[in-house]
């Protein structure tokens, strides 16, 4: 992850001297290769420079063009490096050269606003067209780069991170109450906000143009829910999705140091290590050389996958280095959220920190990561109402009688009214039934009762406005409904964030295949029941791996659980968190709340939803030191 940050005076006022300095210092952990930057007039950009591949070694950002007309700042890469050039030589364009930053520079020159169309990868970046007087600003499909800003009216200020914005005096440091209180009841509908009053992160997949007038945002992708992808056998999927997972684990290793692999003894990581090593020995992987990782748990039963990562290794030939999971102290954590001005992470994501530090000293500045397999590879239930919507007799019938001999009667025709009959439901009927059984309530607990009355109020409010915003989603399938939940998806979006800047803070740039939009698309693009069948989910990834993974890991039907990681901070956080925070937080929650969600996660007997709650106030706190936000 390198880093990016700029100012912007629309109304023509003067640059402060020092400023954009002053922001890309608090950002240069992410930049160790350089940090430069670019004034003219009443504009500033900076950028702070990890290099992670080859083409990155003659790339300098800012970048302007020839005629100082446009400047671009960005964090990221394109991954179809290839193609992109030989479309603009195609369109009589000739970069001068490899950069990916250049590419863009000159893709926006060509096409316009519609340059993101060309371009895929991982990329939050900042356009400054001098002419049009306008700053074009854009984050990817998914979210794996981060930028955000702050508009006061007059100026647009922009960093990767909030920190990089709060440097400046000028902007105010005010508690966002309203995600506060979505934190504290594990509730989440902000995709935007932060816990600043007035810094926002720009959402996945938007380009924002900004002018005198201000910040106006528009969705510049989303899946094309119409097409289908539909063949005879099961061979047929999997040879096409095989080709399209060789084609994105090979575009997203490219790198001009050895690339690193997390191997959990997961089928998603596993797979990423078993094509990487196939790909290497083809002499097809741009890399000069690859290692892999894995967190050790020899005293967690639960989470130790030691004999599958075993297996993987033995299978491709070979080691993966065993690293000690990281457990810093609990004061670590509140540095870290006072540094940055960030939630801290959690434990089972901290855990990664040595893996991440082993990497960078062993010479890598990638890593490549399974994170959200499950998602993308996977199928749901909803094969019922598909299939019900269609009137696909014969597929209902053996979606049915395979759930049936699989995991019994009673729970299939369950599955059958709710999988199937419900969602076909009415939409209004639908949100209605939907607001009968709200999140608040889990296990018998009212989630929202440890808060303050003000915090209630405020997130009683947006749940209210959450649900009127709720319209009828224009699907082919309703399984495609959860995907696009899945996509916008507000805590998903910030685990991804918070590994991003963990890695990024050990020196390494995080890259997950299984979130290139191209799988992603494939995912929208095939049934429910050719990924889901039975027992077994990601039916079409299982039968591609065929041959590249050890039949133990790819039939594999567990996943390890991380909720020791939490626990052992439990007992040390036990006073902290039934005394001393609610005592010095009571405008946000009551010690009463508190300690019975103490209690509930000591007996471990709720799915680990009183842990993550108790660790976000731990987490709120430490972002806030003073008694009062």
């Amino acid at each position: 992850m390198s880093a990016l940050a700029g100012i912007i005076h629309f109304d023509g006022a003067p640059l402060l001297p020092g400023h954009i300095e002053r922001m890309t210092a608090a950002l240069a952990q992410h930049g160790p290769d350089a940090r430069m930057h670019w004034v003219a007039d009443s504009v500033a950009f900076g950028h702070c420079m990890l290099r992670t591949t080859p083409q990155s070694l003659e790339e300098t950002q800012p970048l302007a063009n020839e005629a100082g007309t446009v400047v671009l700042v960005m964090d990221g890469r394109v991954d179809n490096w290839e193609l992109l050039r030989k479309e603009l030589v195609a369109n009589q364009v000739m970069p001068r050269t490899h950069a990916d930053a250049e590419l863009v520079l000159l893709a926006y020159e060509v096409w316009g606003d519609k340059f993101l169309q060309h371009i895929e990868g991982d990329f939050a970046l900042v356009i400054w067209d001098r002419l049009q007087q306008t700053a074009v600003c854009a984050r990817d499909r998914v979210g794996n780069k981060q930028l955000h800003y702050y508009w006061d009216g007059n100026t647009l200020l922009f960093a990767s991170r909030p920190l990089g914005i709060l440097a400046l005096p000028s902007v105010p440091r005010r508690c966002n109450e309203g995600l506060l209180a979505e934190f504290l009841a594990g509730q989440h509908y902000s995709n935007s906000e932060t816990f600043w009053q007035g810094i926002l992160r720009l959402p996945p997949a938007q380009l924002m143009r900004v002018d005198a007038k201000g910040p106006r945002l528009h969705t510049y992708w989303q899946p094309d829910v119409w097409a289908s992808i539909s063949y005879r056998t099961a061979d047929d999927y999997a040879g096409h999705y095989l080709e399209l997972f060789t084609d994105t684990v090979r575009r997203m290793s490219r790198s001009l140091a050895p690339v690193a692999y997390e191997v959990s003894g997961g089928l998603d990581s596993s797979s990423l290590f078993c094509m990487a090593t196939h790909l290497y020995r083809q002499g097809s992987l741009p890399a000069p050389a690859i290692e892999a990782y894995g967190l050790a748990f020899p005293h967690d039963p639960a989470a130790d996958e030691s004999r599958y990562r075993q297996a993987v290794g033995s299978h491709c030939g070979r080691s993966i280095q065993e690293i000690t999971p990281s457990c810093p102290p609990l004061q670590w954590y509140r540095q870290r959220a006072q540094q940055w001005g960030e939630f801290p992470g959690i434990p089972s994501g901290i855990m990664s920190t040595a893996l991440y530090e082993k990497a960078r000293a062993d010479g890598s500045r990638v890593v490549l990561s399974g994170w959200a397999g499950d998602e993308w590879l996977g199928g749901s239930r909803s094969y019922y109402a598909d299939t019900l919507a269609a009137r696909q007799w014969r597929q209902l019938y053996t979606c049915l009688r395979t759930d049936w001999q699989q995991c019994g009667g009673l729970t299939s025709l369950w599955w059958l009214l709710g999988y199937g009959v419900l969602p076909l439901l009415p939409f209004a009927l639908r949100t209605r039934l939907r607001a009968l059984v709200t999140p608040v309530r889990k296990f018998g607990v009212d989630r929202d009762a440890w808060l303050s009355e003000p915090l209630k109020t405020r997130i009683a409010e947006r749940r209210r406005l959450h649900q009127q915003s709720a319209r009828p989603q224009v699907t082919a399938r309703v399984g495609q409904r959860s995907q696009l939940n899945f996509l916008r998806d507000h805590e998903w979006l910030q685990h991804a964030e918070f590994m991003e800047k963990l890695a990024a803070d050990c020196g390494l740039e995080v890259r997950r295949p299984f979130t290139d939009a191209r799988i992603i698309q494939f995912a929208f693009s095939t049934a429910e029941h050719v990924r889901q069948s039975g027992k077994i989910d990601r039916v079409i990834h299982r039968n591609a791996m065929t041959g590249f993974l050890p039949d133990l890991v790819r039939t594999r039907p567990d996943k390890a659980d991380f909720m020791g990681t939490f626990h052992r901070y439990l007992p040390e956080l036990n006073q902290d968190l039934t005394f001393h925070i609610p005592a010095r937080r009571q405008h946000w929650v009551n010690a009463a709340g508190a300690e019975q969600l103490c209690r509930m996660a000591a007996n471990d007997q709720h799915q680990g939803w009183p842990e993550a709650l108790l660790w976000h106030l731990f987490g709120c706190d430490a972002i806030f030191p003073g008694s009062q936000p």
